[in-house]
């Protein structure tokens, strides 16, 4: 457990790369909508999916992590079960943060009247339907179910290599090229789209969670395998 809370506490004093650099880059995109909707000034609303860098942020830095703190940590004489621990410490501390800053700065977009701008960055509707703890889950899922993912493709690649890895990704979008032809061939688009559409963000978010516990299954089975 000691060994664990060192690697929480190297995490915690690199706050830029957790906390100031995503969010600093989301809210310069939400500084620029709100530059253009003042200038536009829509009646109707103008929203904006500036929200989600935040979250592709998170999994690059999920891939990047592994091979900048996962060798180092190792060459310290840290277990790899104490990095994956203090790792995950650390990714939960942040979703838990970002979930409650996302809703502090959409009851302030709502109070602001969405800034004079008509701009809809924070509060957006569907994802922020429901009753607060729905609200709260949604980033949360999102923050575990992206770094998750990264993390998963990062030990992939320290354990299997560049090329191994380069054809999964390569079989992965070719299956998803296929599964796409053959929703079109037997039209099955629409009753894909009306199941979607019923449901809810929050469920959504239950289903990011559930992916994200399976990538960090996944991860842990990797690390333990994967090469310092």
């Amino acid at each position: 457990m000691n060994r664990s809370m060192r690697v929480l506490t190297l995490y915690l004093r690199e706050r830029s790369m957790w906390f100031y650099l995503p969010w600093g880059i989301m809210l310069m995109s939400f500084a620029i909508n709100v530059i253009i909707g003042l200038s536009i000034k829509q009646e109707q609303g103008m929203y904006t999916g500036g929200v989600a860098s935040l979250y592709i942020y998170l999994l690059v830095a999920g891939i990047v992590a592994v091979s900048q703190t996962f060798p180092f940590l190792l060459g310290f004489g840290i277990r790899r079960n104490d990095y994956f621990l203090g790792t995950s410490a650390m990714v939960v501390i942040v979703g838990v943060v970002t979930a409650v800053l996302m809703k502090a700065m959409a009851a302030l977009e709502t109070a602001t009247g969405h800034w004079g701008a008509s701009l809809h960055f924070f509060d957006l509707p569907y994802l922020n339907d429901g009753p607060w703890y729905q609200q709260l889950m949604i980033p949360f899922a999102l923050v575990l179910n992206m770094y998750y993912m990264g993390l998963l493709i990062g030990f992939f690649n320290r354990r299997f290599g560049h090329f191994i890895t380069f054809t999964v990704l390569v079989v992965l979008a070719a299956l998803g090229g296929l599964a796409s032809a053959l929703i079109t061939k037997y039209d099955k688009w629409v009753q894909i789209g009306k199941w979607f559409a019923s449901q809810t963000a929050f469920q959504y978010s239950l289903w990011a969670l559930a992916l994200a516990v399976v990538y960090a299954a996944l991860s842990y089975l990797l690390l333990r395998r994967a090469t310092a």
